[in-house]
């Protein structure tokens, strides 16, 4: 673990609930601002978040298939992109803990929809072996309602993956060059439609 002066990027994924960003993990409320971890073990908690030997922290991955595959193990759930600073705790090519953090930007995009079933089958499993929900055809009404006051609430872009790709969104949020190549080839090789452009195999 090392004091983090720039912040880290990464992918996150909350339960949706009454507007409000909810922890998979932890019952805790994400706030609009500046979010402090604290240990929430019962007993021998962390002096400090992220605790060494611990979990505590807000945790964040590197690769958005991860995401993806968590995010269709929930109800409710939706996607973004956190900013994690202070002390910060790396876990190797999976993700990291970090004393503060905040929501850069949430995705609109359904977990179930076309897009993103193709970025998570082209990336690696999660390791947290949650069983994946029924497919879903599409977002309720109530759901895309939801997200859009949780983005006016939480003061961030509410954005699809298939315009933040070409536009360039990702990379002025932090997230890695080579994640959003790898994102931009994903989207190319599922022919997804691109602003109107219909793309083929990489």
């Amino acid at each position: 673990m090392t004091p983090s002066g720039e912040p880290v990027v990464g992918w996150r994924v909350w339960r949706l609930e009454h507007d409000q960003l909810r922890s998979l993990a932890a019952n805790y409320s994400w706030q609009a601002e500046e979010n402090e971890a604290v240990c929430l073990k019962d007993q021998q908690a962390c002096d400090a978040s992220p605790g060494l030997g611990c979990k505590c922290g807000f945790w964040a991955l590197w690769d958005p298939a991860r995401s993806v595959s968590m995010a269709r193990s929930q109800p409710n759930s939706v996607l973004g992109i956190v900013a994690g600073w202070g002390t910060v705790a790396l876990h190797g090519t999976e993700g990291f803990r970090a004393q503060f953090a905040m929501v850069r930007c949430l995705l609109r995009d359904w977990p179930w929809d076309e897009t993103l079933t193709a970025i998570a089958q082209a990336g690696i499993r999660a390791r947290w072996q949650r069983a994946l929900l029924p497919w879903r055809p599409k977002a309720s009404q109530e759901w895309i309602s939801e997200i859009c006051r949780a983005a006016s609430r939480y003061r961030v872009p509410l954005i699809s993956l298939t315009q933040a790709v070409p536009l360039g969104v990702l990379a002025e949020l932090g997230v890695d060059r080579n994640i959003v190549s790898q994102l931009d080839a994903r989207l190319r090789r599922s022919r997804v439609s691109i602003r109107g452009v219909n793309f083929g195999p990489a």
